[in-house]
């Protein structure tokens, strides 16, 4: 939406964060032209995949990184940017909800506002005095005038929304990832952010609504009484990294630190002679992958006697290995199962598969 300036009153208005959380880019392109039509742009991730913009600014009072309230003044009105020849100053302000681009427009509409008259903190904009009082912006005609000279009522405290959670633990699954954290004080719900890394663009996200019905772009909400979460449906054979954020009654933590889950490699077959076996399977090849990347196999063998599994016994393969082969006995029948290893942990086992040599 864009909200302008009134004409004859103050041309800069100071404009404040929209809740707390960590400022992510703060680009101060030239007052007049440059290379993007945003001009002076803040960015400020809340946490829950939310995140608001501010574009066109004056001035930008805040830098990346920086932990910002409601009561922090970001910048300034203007109309910096292509939008130059304008006579008008202006803000763009949006909001991003789990990852914007990816969801349609009236999925990631405004939908309300907190304001001030004065003194009196008001929710626009069904307290604009609107006939038919909206309750969504889309309903609002365009134009409509907001007097933005209150600010009275404007939040001086720091919100006290919850800190940085402490780091999940994870345990990999053959085609999930489950997170557990410590209770945080206060939470009513959480969200969990999965990712997926794929060469030649990095880490992104698991799937594409595009092209995945209900994909909510790697966003899953969990409920302010659970400290633990199942994440489904990941791809097997390939790299994920996870994190969670904490909401409360003031809005959204920081993110917490990445945490990285590599699910079960894919079986592929058996290759069985009277002595040996050979096991095959494929593991996506995360070729410049850093933090989780696979730093080699662990294959498990254990004999089979009436239906049951035995005592396992283990060896280890390469990092680009994708088959191993043991020595065994003819007219035995043998469990056999892999994972990956990687940097600072395991991977999930894959489920196990048996044969019996000739």
């Amino acid at each position: 939406m864009n909200i302008d300036a009134i004409p004859g009153k103050n041309a800069h208005p100071k404009i404040y964060s929209a809740g707390a959380g960590i400022v992510q880019d703060a680009t101060s392109e030239p007052a007049c032209g440059g290379t993007s039509h945003t001009g002076k742009v803040v960015e400020i991730d809340h946490g829950g995949g939310v995140v608001s913009v501010y574009e066109h600014l004056q001035s930008i009072d805040v830098k990346v990184g920086q932990h910002v309230t409601p009561s922090t003044v970001i910048g300034t009105m203007g109309h910096s940017g292509l939008s130059c020849s304008s006579s008008v100053n202006y803000l763009d302000f949006q909001i991003r909800n789990n990852g914007g681009n990816y969801l349609n427009a009236d999925s990631v509409s405004i939908k309300t506002l907190l304001g001030c008259n004065g003194a009196t903190r008001q929710v626009w904009p069904s307290d604009l005095g609107i006939a038919g009082s909206p309750t969504s912006w889309v309903q609002v005609p365009y134009k409509t005038h907001i007097d933005t000279s209150g600010g009275s009522c404007y939040p001086t405290g720091t919100g006290n929304s919850p800190a940085t959670p402490a780091q999940p633990a994870l345990r990999p699954g053959i085609a999930s990832a489950a997170l557990s954290w410590p209770a945080v004080s206060g939470a009513n719900r959480y969200v969990v952010q999965t990712q997926i890394y794929r060469n030649g663009t990095g880490w992104e996200a698991p799937c594409s609504p595009y092209a995945t019905k209900g994909c909510t772009a790697g966003y899953t909400a969990v409920a302010g009484s659970a400290t633990r979460a199942t994440i489904t449906g990941l791809l097997p054979a390939r790299q994920f990294r996870l994190r969670f954020s904490a909401h409360n009654s003031n809005g959204w933590s920081p993110s917490s630190g990445w945490v990285y889950a590599t699910t079960a490699p894919t079986f592929r077959k058996f290759r069985t002679t009277a002595s040996l076996i050979e096991i095959y399977w494929s593991m996506y090849p995360a070729t410049k992958l850093t933090s989780g990347r696979t730093t080699g196999f662990q294959i498990g063998i254990a004999k089979v006697r009436h239906g049951k599994v035995g005592t396992w016994h283990y060896a280890k393969a390469g990092a680009s290995a994708t088959n191993y082969t043991f020595k065994t006995r003819h007219r035995t029948r043998y469990a056999l199962k892999v994972r990956a290893l990687v940097s600072g942990g395991s991977g999930a086992w894959m489920k196990v598969h048996a044969v019996t040599t000739p």
